[in-house]
């Protein structure tokens, strides 16, 4: 699949709209209908291209998605909303996500940035690894406060429902590499 058309319709749309004005310029110019046309035709295409690009949801998209409302439940300090994103049948990982953020107030949770994706298409079910960068701060117990940035790394698989679930997950401090 082409990756730079599925993920990101700026390429397409800059290229039609540049075509589209050099063709309604020369028609301009040379007072050519053909010209104006084909620009038409261009800018037409340009608007298709965009909106199929936006229909098209790969499952890098939908996997980035799971984190930014991730992020937002971890912002809320909604345990049972981030629950919600975890595989059904992981009784340790939703406890240890219970407890961890039963002893955090945060304040904030932002998502920086995107370190690497990867998908297996081939297994039943379909997983896949994504490892991102996140800024939060707040409150940790009664004393202890944090800022700070975080490394997480999600595996996740994709259910019968075509949701992906996280199967398990990690962070870490990027500086130290030390686990949290």
């Amino acid at each position: 699949m082409v990756s730079w058309f599925t993920e990101d319709s700026i390429v397409p749309l800059i290229t039609g709209v540049f075509l589209a004005i050099t063709f309604f310029a020369l028609a301009f110019s040379f007072r050519d209908k053909v010209m104006f046309y084909v620009g038409l035709v261009v800018a037409l295409l340009t608007a298709a291209t965009v909106i199929t690009e936006t229909l098209i949801v790969t499952d890098q998209e939908a996997v980035r998605e799971v984190v930014y409302q991730l992020a937002d439940c971890v912002r809320s300090n909604d345990s049972d909303g981030v629950i919600a994103y975890v595989k059904e049948g992981e009784e340790l990982l939703t406890k240890d996500i219970r407890q961890n953020m039963a002893m955090l107030n945060i304040e904030s949770c932002n998502v920086l940035g995107f370190v690497s994706f990867e998908t297996e298409e081939e297994g039943k079910p379909q997983t896949a690894n994504i490892d991102f960068s996140v800024w939060g701060n707040g409150q940790y117990g009664r004393s202890g406060r944090f800022t700070g940035r975080r490394r997480v790394v999600l595996d996740l698989e994709k259910d019968a429902k075509g949701n992906w679930k996280i199967s398990d997950y990690d962070h870490f401090d990027p500086g130290s590499n030390v686990n949290l």
